[in-house]
């Protein structure tokens, strides 16, 4: 290993740590974006409930009106009082009426809850339909009503909902009773989501019997809606999916009679919400990747310009270029964790150069000091890539080769004996070195010290016997 890989791992750890900071910065403003999208879409859905009340109490009005014109039409209480057994004039009246006051039904009902005429005359009350029972109660005349009708012989499942106002007809006394009624369709639905923003879907449930009467959202089912319009009392917001988008829909119970409850759910795409966020989160990430790179680049720099020459320096042996003791002790304290993490076996080479001190005294220091570069250019060269040549000082030098075995230690240090041997020329003169070199394997359970001392007694050891070498 070199000096590098340490000044690469400070830059690599700053990367990181400066790109982890500024995504999660960018995950947090994701994040509250979405909340803040949420909560501003609830607040609009629960807004919109309300305008839908407030467009039905309107119409309810307008019904209660056109109800009330008709009751008090003069030629339409004579023609009820003298020829109340014509049903086709009295269902023209009704026809002529209803389109004028652009009603979907209008409805004549004798004192005893008979039907005298109707308009359209294909619809009929559906079986169990509230206004029978408000026909029965005459009392609750005027309040907002929502009753079922089916066209002909249809059954239950093709029943129309009818918005409906029940009045009674006076001449001065009571004589029958009008209702009037506005279509719950999609007609209605759509022209509410023109004012309100939101999708709308009225559901009601009659004898266990779910069913949508209009909707803006197109093939939206039942069972879709049921988490939603049983918790309507709660007034929850609930998160469904619909055409492979997400809408948040609230519901609101709009009638709850006997045999049957009518619910309004009002619905609102998130993405709808979240849009104006996702703009803006777009150029955050832009920003985003450009402040990275632009960070990564000033990191590169700096670390290029003053970290990495510092770095060398503190790791470097100023007269020979190889590495120092600094480095020593990192190189082998990685080695050791190696060793115990993925048993990658190493060994430390120590070496001292005999007779060094003569070749100073007789020659000067500046002899020595080629002496020693050529040493050191020599290990470098000898040795593997991955291997580290570090000098200890003065004529020691040491020699850290990973991932290797004892018997190759022993052919590389043949290889580094017979290297060193060779002469070295010095200006007009060249001089022959020998180097006494102890090997240390490394063992689980070493520290720093225990190898540096085997390697060390091993070396003194080679010295004293007059040998090359020696193990221990």
């Amino acid at each position: 290993m070199k000096p590098s890989f340490y000044q690469n791992k400070v830059l690599y750890i700053l990367i990181t740590v400066l790109i982890a900071v500024q995504m999660g910065a960018f995950g947090v403003q994701v994040f509250n974006n979405r909340r803040i999208s949420a909560q501003t879409l609830s607040a609009e859905l629960k807004v919109g409930e309300r305008i839908v009340d407030q467009m039905l109490v309107y119409r309810n009005v307008q019904l209660l009106q056109i109800a009330e014109i008709l009751a008090k039409d003069y030629g339409f209480l004579e023609a009820f009082s003298t020829a109340h057994q014509d049903q086709e004039t009295i269902e023209s009246v009704l026809e002529n009426h209803r389109k004028r006051a652009k009603a979907g039904m209008i409805m004549l009902t004798s004192i005893d809850q008979q039907i005298i005429a109707q308009s359209p005359r294909q619809l009929s009350l559906a079986p169990g339909s509230a206004l029978a029972e408000v026909l029965r109660h005459p009392q609750d005349q005027h309040t907002l009503q929502f009753s079922s009708f089916v066209s002909g012989d249809s059954g239950q499942s093709d029943a129309q909902l009818f918005h409906v106002i029940h009045s009674p007809l006076k001449a001065p006394t009571r004589l029958a009773d009008l209702t009037v009624g506005y279509a719950v369709d999609d007609v209605f639905l759509r022209s509410l989501r023109q004012m309100a923003n939101l999708e709308l879907m009225v559901v009601s449930k009659s004898n266990q019997t779910w069913t949508v009467h209009a909707s803006t959202l197109s093939s939206i089912r039942v069972d879709a809606l049921m988490p939603v319009v049983q918790s309507a009392q709660q007034s929850k917001i609930h998160s469904v999916m619909h055409d492979k988008r997400e809408y948040l829909m609230l519901a609101s119970m709009m009638a709850s009679e006997p045999t049957q409850n009518i619910y309004l759910v009002i619905a609102k795409p998130l993405d709808v919400a979240v849009k104006p966020f996702k703009d803006m989160e777009r150029v955050l990430y832009y920003l985003l990747a450009l402040s990275i790179s632009l960070s990564i680049i000033a990191i590169y720099y700096v670390n290029k310009r003053f970290v990495e020459p510092l770095s060398r320096q503190a790791h470097t042996d100023t007269l020979t270029g190889v590495g120092n003791r600094r480095l020593l002790v990192l190189m082998i304290a990685r080695a050791l964790a190696n060793l115990r993490a993925s048993q990658k076996p190493f060994a430390l080479l120590l070496l001292d150069l005999n007779k060094f001190k003569q070749i100073n005294d007789q020659h000067g220091h500046d002899t020595g000091d080629v002496v020693l570069k050529s040493v050191a250019e020599r290990l470098k060269t000898t040795v593997r890539a991955t291997d580290t040549v570090v000098r200890l000082g003065g004529d020691e030098f040491a020699v850290l080769l990973e991932n290797c075995q004892h018997h190759d230690a022993l052919k590389i240090v043949e290889l580094i004996s017979e290297a060193i041997s060779q002469p070295i020329p010095v200006i007009s003169d060249s001089f022959c070195v020998h180097a006494s070199i102890g090997i240390t394997t490394g063992y689980l359970g070493d520290n720093l010290d225990k190898m540096i001392k085997r390697a060390d007694e091993a070396m003194y050891a080679a010295k004293s016997k007059g040998t090359t070498h020696t193990s221990k």
